[in-house]
């Protein structure tokens, strides 16, 4: 009988601990969540924001989109500042290493299929790994430069003809290179006719191994140095509010001035120095 008397109150105690969390989460869950909004509607501009607020919210808007809190500061001759250097910084950093990237990527991986003798003549018989490896660097198009589609990339045979390495499969595309099981060669020119051309050579798959590796750095490097040049420009945001919000007033202020406070009933003469905030 005891036994059961305890664990009913026992079972009322979690009862009423779980009401009492039930209440507390539903007063707290709907205030964190006004708060959400509200501050979500300051920063889109739909409700107006005390000076107080200004900082964090130019924070917030660098945050989301750079420039914004510069202008939200009335800095707006920084904004255009901002953007130039984060395209400069994606066009010349990323893109362009990205490119050059996929470019020699498709280079090593001919490279490799050659040093595993899976690059074959118009005969079927396999090329020696010995094979010299050129690269015309100058298209005709300039447009052609960072085209993976159209990396010029040859072999010099035993007849001192220079080929071109194309798929064996025809429905195949040269961007998915792990999908090729074969290549062969498509005979261009001679190496008379090839004088007149921009190639250079020999290379090996280390060499484009290296390169790629090398640019592959590069862009990850940019990316890394956009990430953080976005952090700056929206901490500079929030830095130029609070400078602009900050009392400069007399109540902010120190005085120097005599004094001759009581020290065990006898007078003393001193100085007093007072900090005033506000």
């Amino acid at each position: 009988m005891a036994f059961s008397i305890a664990a009913q109150a026992q079972q009322e105690d979690k009862e009423t601990v779980v009401d009492s969390l039930e209440k507390v989460s539903q007063a707290i869950l709907p205030a964190q969540k006004g708060k959400f909004f509200n501050s979500l509607s300051k920063t889109f501009g739909m409700q107006d924001f005390t000076i107080d607020e200004k900082p964090k919210i130019a924070f917030r808007r660098s945050l989301i989109l750079p420039g914004w809190g510069q202008i939200t500061n009335n800095q707006s001759w920084l904004a255009p500042i901002i953007w130039l250097a984060a395209a400069g910084d994606y066009m010349f950093g990323i893109r362009q290493n990205n490119l050059r990237y996929k470019l020699y990527l498709g280079h090593y991986a001919k490279a490799t299929y050659l040093s595993r003798s899976l690059i074959f003549d118009q005969d079927g018989a396999a090329l020696p790994t010995t094979t010299p490896i050129y690269l015309q660097l100058k298209p005709k198009e300039k447009s052609q430069i960072f085209d993976i589609d159209r990396s010029v990339f040859y072999l010099m045979t035993s007849d001192s003809t220079f080929a071109t390495v194309t798929p064996t499969c025809s429905d195949c595309s040269q961007k998915d290179l792990k999908a090729i099981e074969q290549f062969q060669l498509n005979k261009v020119f001679s190496e008379e006719e090839a004088a007149n051309l921009d190639l250079r050579g020999p290379y090996n798959t280390t060499t484009f191994e290296n390169a790629k590796n090398q640019y592959r750095r590069y862009k990850q490097l940019s990316m890394i140095l956009l990430g953080a040049g976005w952090l700056m420009q929206a901490l500079q945001a929030n830095v130029a509010a609070h400078l602009q919000t900050f009392d400069m007033s007399d109540d902010l202020s120190f005085s120097i001035r005599p004094a001759g406070p009581a020290t065990f009933g006898t007078q003393a003469n001193g100085l007093s120095l007072s900090i005033v905030f506000k």
